[in-house]
Formats: structure tokens, sequence, C-alpha cells
């Protein structure tokens, strides 16, 4: 029991260093909010002062990112944003552990952790994406399907599912590639089995758990007379142009380019499953690996709906390429698993953290002086960069500051609001929303001028 304590210490202190490098870049002691964050970070802090998203300040995203950057910032500033990054991470990496593991062994399930981390780095995460809060909710979709498949009760693993889908459909409608491959993979072996009736309560329950935090939003929205304006922004503006841009081939290539040796390895755990496994799969795991054949493919499509292809958007797929990646070491890797299974699993993580220590002393070096502020009881340092800083010193609180190129994150650096809700002019996309936003947007700025405009 005590040596176990001890290996559950030493893992989270290895997920700890390792989500700590990850958001190097979103340090706020010494970099700005990204300009995806700046806005979350800017709407959130209109949330604390009484303002509600949509109406006072408008972006296409669901309502939940606006709410949990105003619940971080509320608790504690950009600090509370960058803290609620570190959370959301460290609980993804230790529950997607614990699913490789239960699967493949401690060993395995290490490299699939550090596999999916450093994709994040790869991926150069400046952090407050929606994608890497949803990133828990995947893992946790993840853990009770695998969780499912040893029980007769499946009825509130299923409402679990469901609600890890709606809380990241809150995030961005195309967050749910999990939960959706989830709820194909019970469909087919239902129907395979002719399991009917237990396969529709299966499904209804999961479409319940997916709809509670939906409609506690929708309600609570239209209290406040504000359900239109956010179905329009975050249903009727994104679904208007997204099939129109959509390049699956393109998402695919610079998927592979970006994620490098991560993607092919979780392609070679792919194949092995798909040609060599296959016949040895037993039926209770089955729909296991029909669940992680299904859902790479359906994150590829998901990911390429907008055409654009950033970088974050990749981040959806690194909960299934870090489990195909840990079965493909469980499966090629045995005599290294032998050989690392004779010592006790201890000192791996023990090596690993003096090796990250070491190695990473740069990176980690930029926390010293949040940690010693800390400590000393001292207000923890921020960066604020030298545009946002002029328009703090060279503006007032009551005034307002137009700054064009969605940049938002100056207006929340410097403390002043847009003189506008629709801030992100004229950077919309055509649909059925965007003329009468076009027109307000025109109109506020006429009968309430902005002191600046950046």
């Amino acid at each position: 029991m005590k040596s176990l304590k001890v290996e559950r210490v030493l893992l989270l202190c290895l997920i700890a260093i390792l989500v700590s490098l990850v958001l190097v870049e979103s340090n706020p002691a010494t970099h700005s909010p990204s300009r995806d964050g700046g806005i979350y970070a800017y709407i959130g802090s209109e949330i604390v002062r009484g303002k509600l998203p949509y109406v006072d300040a408008w972006e296409s995203k669901p309502p939940g990112i606006f709410y949990l950057n105003a619940l971080a910032i509320y608790w504690g500033g950009r600090w509370g944003i960058w803290f609620s990054e570190f959370l959301f991470l460290v609980g993804a990496a230790w529950v997607g552990h614990k699913v490789m593991s239960t699967w493949w062994g401690q060993f395995p399930a290490l490299i699939g952790t550090m596999s999916w981390l450093s994709g994040l780095i790869f991926l150069g995460l400046d952090g407050n994406y929606t994608e890497e809060y949803s990133l828990l909710f995947s893992f946790l979709a993840f853990s009770l399907f695998s969780s499912s498949l040893k029980s007769e009760k499946t009825w509130i693993y299923d409402f679990l599912i469901g609600l890890t889908g709606g809380l990241s459909f809150l995030l961005r409608a195309n967050h749910v590639g999990v939960q959706v491959a989830i709820g194909f993979t019970i469909l087919s072996f239902g129907l395979w089995r002719k399991e009917y009736p237990r396969t529709l309560l299966r499904l209804s329950l999961i479409g319940v758990g997916v709809l509670l935090p939906f409609t506690l939003f929708a309600a609570y929205f239209a209290f406040r007379g504000a359900l239109q304006p956010m179905l329009d922004a975050a249903l009727i503006y994104n679904f208007s142009y997204t099939g129109e841009h959509a390049n699956l081939l393109f998402t695919l290539a610079r998927g592979f380019v970006v994620l490098n040796i991560l993607a092919f390895t979780a392609l070679l755990g792919y194949i092995i499953i798909l040609f060599a496994e296959r016949k040895n799969i037993i039926d209770f795991a089955a729909p296991w690996y029909v669940l992680l054949l299904v859902n790479w493919p359906l994150e590829i499509l998901l990911s390429s709906l907008s055409g654009r292809a950033y970088n974050h958007y990749y981040m959806c797929w690194l909960p299934v390429l870090s489990l195909l990646c840990a079965f493909a070491f469980s499966y090629y890797g045995k005599r290294i698993i032998n050989v690392l299974s004779s010592r006790p699993i201890e000192l791996t993580y023990t090596f690993l953290m003096l090796v990250l220590l070491i190695g990473s002393l740069s990176g980690l070096k930029t926390y010293s002086e949040t940690i010693q502020a800390w400590m000393s009881g001292r207000k923890l340092p921020e960066h604020i960069d030298p545009v946002s800083l002029y328009v703090q010193q060279n503006t007032k609180l009551n005034e307002t500051v137009l700054v064009w190129g969605a940049q938002a994150g100056i207006n929340f650096l410097a403390g002043r609001q847009a003189p506008s809700p629709y801030f992100l002019y004229p950077l919309f996309l055509p649909s059925l929303v965007t003329v009468p936003m076009a027109d307000r947007f025109f109109s506020d700025i006429q009968e309430n001028p902005p002191i600046l405009i950046v």
C-alpha cells in the first residue's frame, strides 16, 4: 500500500512537471495571452463585471469557455486562467494514464501520456484554447466507456459519457468526437448482438447527459433574454459556413506534419489493430478497439470542417493518438517492457523527473520569480506587452478602446472595454447573422466613439 502511494505521488509529480513545461508559453509572468485566449479572457472579464456574452461581448463559441474564464479570473486573475489550464491538463493526463495502464500496463501508459503531452509542445500551445480544456472530458469519456465494458449495469457510465459530451460541446461544438464514436460503437455492437432495447436505452441516457448542461445554459440565457443571440452565435453562425470550407486531405496531411512521430506511431498502432491483431481481440475487448478505429477518422473529419487547420485544432486528436501509441508500444516493445518491469516503476518515474528537471531548466526557470513571489506572499508577477501598457497608461477606465484584428487581449490586459460587443469586426464570415452585426458595429462606433484605435 505504501509503495502504491509513493508510485502515485511520483507519477503526479512527473505529470505536473510535464504540464508546467507544456504551459511555459502561457506563463503570465513572461507572456501575453494568445489571440484566441485573449478574446476568451476579455469576455470572461466582462462577465465578472456583470455583462452577458453575445449581448455585451460577442464571439461564436458556445458559452462554456467564457464562463470558465470568468470563474478563473474571479478566482485569480490571469494566474487563475493558468492554474485552470494546469489543473485540466494534469487531470487529463492522470485519467488518460489510468485508462492506458488498465489496458496495456504501466510502461505503455507512461509512453502514451508523455507522447500526447509532448504533442502539445509540438503544437506550440500558447494557452487558453477550448481544445486543451476538452481533453479532460475526452479522456474521461474513454475511461467511462472502458469501465462500462466490465459492468452489466452501464447506466451511470452512459449518462456520464453523455455529460462529458455536453460539457465538451459547451466549449466547442466539434469537440465531441470521442463521445460520438462511443455512441456509434454502442449502436454497432447493439445491432450486431441484437440487443435492441438495451442499446436504445444506452443511447438515450447518453443523449440525456449531452442535453443536461446545454439545457441549463439555455435556460439561464433565456431567463436573461439572450437565448436567441446565443443560438445565433454558437450554432447558426458556425454551421452556416462549416461545410463549405471542409478540407479533409489537407487537414490529414498537416496533422502528420505538425504531430510528426506521434501521428506515425499512432498510425502503426492503428494498422496493427486493423490487420495484425484483429483475430486475437477477444469479444470483451472488441468494442474498445473498434472505438479506437472509429474515433481517429472522426476526429480528422471534425477538425477539418472549418478548412483552416490551425495547430490547436489538432489537440482533439491527442487522446486517441496517445491510446494508439500506448498500444503500439505494448505490441512491439514487449522486450523493453519486460526489462523495465523487472525494476520498480518508482525508479523510472524518479529518473524521468530528474532528466526533465535537468534538461528543461531554462523552461522551468520562467516560473522561479512566480514561486518566490508566492512563497513570500507578494503579488504574482504578470507580463504586459508595450501596446497594452501604452493603452493602460494613456486612457481612463471609463474610456473605450477599439482594437483591430481580434486582439481583444489588449483590452483585457489594459482593463479597457471595447466600444461595441462586435469587436471582432471586420473578421466576420458570411452568414445569416453577419449583416445585422456589422450594422450594429457601425452604429456603436458612431454613438460611442473610442478614445483610441489600435
